[in-house]
């Protein structure tokens, strides 16, 4: 019989393929437009570089269309990873499964060693040597699925493909390094590597082997059920951008948005925005099968992150009252706590899972309180309000915070994959 699961997922593959591809390439125009249309940024930040003082950048329309297209670059890659997960998944053959798993290792070492080449001094040469362990894998995957003894004709031609593909990357980055032409170069190459990558996976797509009802059967039995995939997926997008958030908070964006702050209060609106995402994301999806208390809490939660963009207000003095400061600060946690507890235990993910949503908020919230009861971090630092010492015990505890949600991310991203793949039986019992 036909292997429809085979077909379904090389084309959301592909799609993914082209997802992230167009949204950079969007991402990359509405930033020059951006530039085009408001060029006294850009010229402003060039004069103070020149002079040594440090700019007041602002965050436009520009600024977030461009995020926006940043986060679908995120979600493309998303829907490709988990593509590629089920796509090993379908494989009759253990080795060609574990080949296919091997590729996706190699595309995760690119995306970290993207993040590691930030990190200052070093990151450049960890991310070196993470971009060539990662294309070995891929390269070792490749060869393996065009020497497939399971894989259809068609579908071996597009594996072999895309083996050519990952040498002319190669090719491409290293002639980039040449001056004034290789930039050129690589482009060009980068471009024609692109259509064959997604000519290969139409290859491999068409080229799917029949599927015996034992197969299929099989196949249904270890498939994850929407509504688990969808909860466990936003779980961990939600951390991962908990530890993005307290990754920023330790850099000096204040300071940087000192003399101007509506560009400050508009990068805090943007992280906000990108918190509630997930959020929406389950709400809005029939899918996620949310009983009414799980959507409750999911209420809450966007009310929290409505308190804070208005106690944001009200720090930088957009909004005069200063008096309600701290009941909005108040208001922000209570209903954050409740929100989280309400949602997460109202889900049907496992008492693990559970535990440690429940840990992470609690003793956030609790260090919170008893480091900087006064939520002295929100107030600018050329502020009365804002000693010295207090700039210190902020920074120590930005510092605590982005350990806590680390774990937290490690801990829920390896209890979620646990959930996941748990038979029915041991799930019953957990819940």
């Amino acid at each position: 019989m036909e292997n429809i699961y085979w077909k379904k997922t090389a084309g959301t593959l592909i799609g993914a393929i082209w997802l992230y591809t167009l949204a950079d390439l969007a991402a990359s125009i509405s930033g020059a437009v951006n530039d085009l249309v408001n060029p006294s940024g850009a010229l402003e930040m060039i004069g103070d570089l020149m002079n040594g003082r440090s700019s007041a950048p602002t965050l436009n329309a520009g600024d977030i269309i461009e995020s926006m297209f940043s986060i679908l670059v995120i979600v493309g890659y998303y829907l490709f990873f988990r593509s590629l997960t089920r796509f090993s998944r379908l494989q009759a053959n253990p080795q060609d499964s574990a080949h296919v798993s091997t590729v996706r290792t190699a595309y995760i070492l690119l995306v970290v060693a993207l993040m590691v080449d930030f990190i200052p001094v070093i990151g450049w040469l960890a991310g070196f040597v993470l971009m060539i362990i990662a294309y070995i894998k891929m390269l070792s995957g490749y060869r393996g699925l065009k020497k497939s003894t399971t894989f259809p004709f068609e579908a071996r031609q597009g594996a072999s493909t895309l083996f050519a593909c990952t040498i002319w990357t190669l090719v491409g980055y290293v002639l980039g390094c040449i001056p004034l032409i290789g930039s050129i170069i690589e482009g060009i190459i980068t471009l024609v590597v692109f259509f064959m990558v997604l000519s290969a996976w139409e290859q491999i797509k068409n080229g799917a082997p029949d599927m015996t009802p034992e197969e299929e059967e099989a196949f249904k039995r270890g498939e994850v059920p929407a509504e688990k995939q969808i909860l466990g997926d936003a779980l961990i997008i939600y951390f991962f951008l908990l530890v993005a958030n307290s990754v920023q908070n330790l850099l000096p964006i204040a300071d940087i948005f000192t003399d101007n702050p509506s560009g400050y209060i508009g990068y805090r609106f943007v992280l906000v925005l990108a918190c509630c995402a997930p959020f929406v994301w389950l709400l809005c999806s029939p899918k996620a099968k949310l009983n009414l208390a799980a959507k409750a809490g999911i209420g809450f939660l966007l009310t929290s992150n409505l308190s804070s963009m208005l106690g944001i207000l009200i720090t930088f003095r957009i909004l005069e009252d200063i008096s309600f400061l701290t009941l909005t600060n108040i208001a922000t946690s209570v209903c954050y706590v409740v929100g989280i507890l309400l949602f997460i235990w109202s889900t049907a993910a496992s008492v693990a899972i559970k535990a440690v949503v429940t840990g992470e908020t609690l003793f956030n919230q609790l260090l919170w309180y008893l480091v900087f009861p006064m939520h002295q971090m929100t107030i600018p630092t050329d502020t009365p309000n804002f000693s010295e010492a207090a700039m210190r015990l902020s920074h120590y505890y930005q510092i605590a915070s982005l350990v806590i949600i680390l774990l937290t991310l490690g801990l829920v991203f390896h209890f979620v994959s646990r959930w996941k793949n748990a038979p029915k039986t041991a799930e019953a019992a957990a819940i």
